[in-house]
C-alpha cells in the first residue's frame, strides 16, 4: 500500500503524462466522452506511431514533421501533455536537421505512449471514468 507522498507522487506523474482533471472540466465533465475519446486516442496511436517510424527510417524530412505534428495534434486534444511537448520536439529536430536526434525523441513519444496507454487501462479497470 501506498502512503501519502507516494500516492503523490504517482499522482503528480500521472498528471505529467495526462491532465485528465483539465480534461474532464474542459468537456463539462462527460465522462463518457472522455472514455469515448482516450479510448479513440489509445487505438489509433499505434499507427500513428509506425507511420512516424517509417518515415524516420525512410528519412522523410516532410512525412516526419508531419506525423509527428499529428501526433502532437492528438496528443494536445486529450491533454497528453508530454508525448505533445515530445512530438514538438520531433518536428524541431528534424527541422534542424539532426534526423538522430529526432529518432532518439521518437523513441521517447513511443515509451510515454506506452506509460499513457497503462494509465488510461488501469483507469478504465478501476472504473474512475
Amino acid at each position: 500500500m501506498m502512503n501519502n507522498k507516494e500516492t503523490n507522487d504517482y499522482s503528480c506523474n500521472i498528471s505529467l503524462i495526462i491532465d485528465l482533471p483539465k480534461l474532464i472540466k474542459r468537456l463539462d465533465g462527460d465522462k463518457k466522452l472522455v472514455r469515448k475519446m482516450l479510448t479513440a486516442y489509445c487505438m489509433d496511436m499505434p499507427k500513428k506511431l509506425d507511420t512516424l517510424r517509417q518515415a524516420i527510417e525512410e528519412g522523410d524530412i516532410r512525412q516526419i514533421r508531419m506525423r509527428a505534428d499529428n501526433i502532437r495534434g492528438a496528443s494536445v486534444n486529450i491533454n497528453a501533455n508530454l508525448i505533445a511537448k515530445t512530438s514538438l520536439k520531433v518536428e524541431q529536430a528534424i527541422l534542424k536537421g539532426n534526423l538522430q536526434e529526432a529518432t532518439t525523441l521518437f523513441n521517447r513519444v513511443e515509451a510515454e505512449f506506452k506509460r499513457l496507454h497503462e494509465i488510461v487501462t488501469n483507469l478504465f479497470v478501476l472504473s474512475a471514468l
